[in-house]
């Protein structure tokens, strides 16, 4: 394990997969929110309201919101403290982002080729969001 993993509250390994579905709840919740981030007061309404269930930290093996937002590793990042706290996806995860949403813009368009003043508009098309 690298020192970061040390790190890292860890929960049960029969949480393992739950853990890594919350992850991918969370970042596919980012990306409907402008600039992938969420203030940290909000994410549970958030969550509620975008997946239609409540988000419980104890279903994670967690009693504290923070525990279980250090234990989904570098995807997922907690920026500022106290009251302006805001979530996000880490910078290499929003490059992948990036790369995957450009990869499929490109393969939806004749020649594969798109003029840069065109992005944000086929964007919207594309994906329903804002390019932000």
């Amino acid at each position: 394990r690298s020192s970061g993993d040390r790190d890292r509250p860890r929960t049960a390994p029969v949480l393992e997969p739950m853990l890594a579905l919350f992850e991918r709840e969370l970042i596919d919740l980012l990306r409907s929110a402008p600039r992938c981030c969420i203030p940290f007061s909000k994410l549970i309404p958030a969550f509620h309201h975008h997946f239609g269930r409540q988000c419980r930290v104890a279903d994670y093996g967690f009693t504290k919101l923070p525990d279980l937002l250090a234990a989904l590793g570098n995807t997922i990042v907690v920026l500022g403290s106290g009251s302006s706290r805001v979530i996000t996806i880490s910078a290499a995860a929003q490059g992948r982002r990036w790369t995957s949403d450009l990869t499929k813009l490109l393969k939806s368009q004749p020649g594969r080729a798109i003029s840069p003043h065109d992005i944000p508009l086929l964007y919207q098309t594309t994906f329903g969001r804002p390019f932000s």
